[in-house]
């Protein structure tokens, strides 16, 4: 994976830790934000080889991280895996992405869970 994609995780150190998610599964996600910077977020199923989203984000905040305005679901939250149509069959080929970008110190921050369906 690109540096800027997952933070650069290889798949080839990650093999014990790829998630097969039927379509229908309910993942539970915690994120521990230590620094706060206003920001958008969003989650989504990727394809790792074009750095691209399948389908539609499973989760979007406008605003994300804001500590003027807190969300109550930014940091504990599910999403529920979709169809995605054998795009995802083999290792390698998704992850589920979690990205946050904050426009006030110009970084983006991810984190990826590789899965196969």
């Amino acid at each position: 994976c690109s540096l800027f994609f997952c933070r650069g995780l290889q798949i080839e150190d990650n093999l014990d830790k790829i998630q097969k998610y039927p379509a229908g599964t309910t993942v539970p996600i915690t994120i521990n934000l230590r620094v706060k910077h206003a920001g958008y977020a969003n989650v989504s199923v990727v394809n790792t080889q074009t750095q691209s989203i399948i389908g539609t984000p499973l989760a979007t905040w406008s605003v994300y991280a804001d500590p003027a305005k807190p969300s109550a679901n930014e940091t504990s939250f599910s999403v529920t895996i979709p169809d995605l149509g054998g795009q995802c069959a083999d290792a390698n080929q998704c992850a589920l992405q979690w990205y946050w970008y904050s426009p006030l110190v110009a970084q983006s921050y991810e984190s990826c869970i590789d899965i196969v369906q």
